[in-house]
């Protein structure tokens, strides 16, 4: 009796662990990038600040905290640039890996 029980708890493990290599991975194809625009001299967040990237052309602004993330975008090399009509425009290049965040932090200074 005892050998049968260990037998079929052999067997329910081993077919548990074929299933788990069965299963069919998911992986994230693309990456976000995310951060915050402050002002160079007071270190204060920028709020309203056009954020656009190249070469996707996908265009944002920052909330009033400063901050902003574009999801969903294809691993590649993408320029940022920052515009606010008050300040100089600024631009930042970043690589966007899949299945990862990239920080694009920038300052802007006043015109």
């Amino acid at each position: 009796m005892k050998k049968k029980r260990i037998i079929t708890i052999l067997i329910l493990l081993s077919s548990l662990l074929l299933l788990t290599q069965c299963v069919k991975k998911v992986y994230d194809t693309t990456g976000t990038i995310n951060g915050i625009v402050t002002d160079s001299a007071t270190g204060e967040p920028v709020a309203n600040v056009s954020i656009t990237l190249s070469p996707s052309g996908k265009t944002i602004n920052t909330g009033s905290d400063g901050v902003y993330e574009i999801p969903g975008l294809e691993p590649q090399q993408y320029k940022i640039q920052a515009m606010h009509p008050e300040y100089k425009t600024n631009t930042k290049t970043v690589t966007v890996v899949a299945g990862e965040t990239v920080r694009g932090d920038m300052t802007l200074t006043k015109k």
